[in-house]
């Protein structure tokens, strides 16, 4: 529809969260504007704002059935990152944008970015708390091996990691991490072990588990970092999605708005 225009964003853009795309949409309706009467002018704000909520509404909801095909079993936290600024009378334009936070996990727009724009995917949190110790070597991330408890989603169970760290900080500070609360609720719990074998090791580099029979078996392997290549045409699925719905979406929102002016 002639007057609908775009903008794209990515890392660093004032307001978005952490470097994740984001595209804004405005439509001027300059034209329209010297053709309509006075009532259609006072309008004209109200209806164009809202029919830009109702598009990027739209795209959010085509974005996130994109995501469905492209990943394997994206989980809610990452679907729900897909999220919306609506438009206002006196800010016509709306936005969508990846953004999503939660206290503890990493945004939703700095783990996609390799997806959307390529690159490397970054560490993940528990992976830069063994950096920080000195088990994890620079570049190098994890994927789960053996001994991993996946969840539905395909990614290590929350309780696993903390069990991991807890006994890895063992280790180092040579203090008691596991409370015993937890130990009562869960017996493999008491009996596992976490370790990561010395350099030269005839074990690969990971993070591996003894249980309480002396058996052994990795949980995580270290690897080098790779490179993405984009999977995700983020830009292009907000501007079709937007292309394609917002002449219906505008006509109604200004038929229903002059249907409710008073005259």
């Amino acid at each position: 529809m002639a007057g609908l225009s775009f903008t794209n964003a990515r890392a660093g853009g004032v307001g978005y969260s952490a470097g994740g795309p984001a595209v804004s949409m405005v439509f001027d309706f300059d034209r329209l504007f010297l053709r309509a009467d006075d009532i259609e002018r006072k309008q004209l704000p109200f209806a164009t704002a809202r029919a830009l909520t109702w598009t990027a509404q739209a795209a959010q909801k085509d974005m996130r059935a994109a995501m469905g095909k492209v990943f394997d079993r994206p989980i809610a936290y990452t679907l729900r990152g897909v999220t919306i600024e609506p438009a206002r009378k006196d800010r016509l334009s709306a936005t969508v944008l990846l953004s999503g936070y939660s206290p503890g996990r990493l945004p939703v727009g700095a783990y996609l970015y390799p997806q959307v724009f390529g690159g490397k995917r970054g560490q993940k949190s528990f992976e830069r708390a063994l950096s920080r110790a000195g088990l994890l070597p620079s570049g190098w991330v994890t994927v789960p091996a053996a001994g991993a408890k996946i969840n539905a989603a395909g990614n290590i169970t929350a309780g696993q990691i903390v069990q991991m760290l807890s006994d890895l900080k063992l280790q180092f500070d040579a203090t008691a991490n596991r409370s015993k609360r937890s130990v009562v609720r869960n017996k493999n719990y008491k009996r596992q072990r976490f370790f990561v074998p010395a350099p030269g090791s005839h074990l690969k580099p990971g993070v591996w588990i003894r249980d309480g029979k002396g058996s052994i078996r990795p949980m995580l392997l270290f690897v080098q970092e790779q490179t993405y290549a984009p999977r995700l045409d983020y830009y292009a699925i907000v501007r079709e999605s937007a292309e394609r719905n917002f002449p219906e979406l505008w006509t109604k929102s200004f038929g229903q708005a002059m249907a409710s002016a008073k005259r």
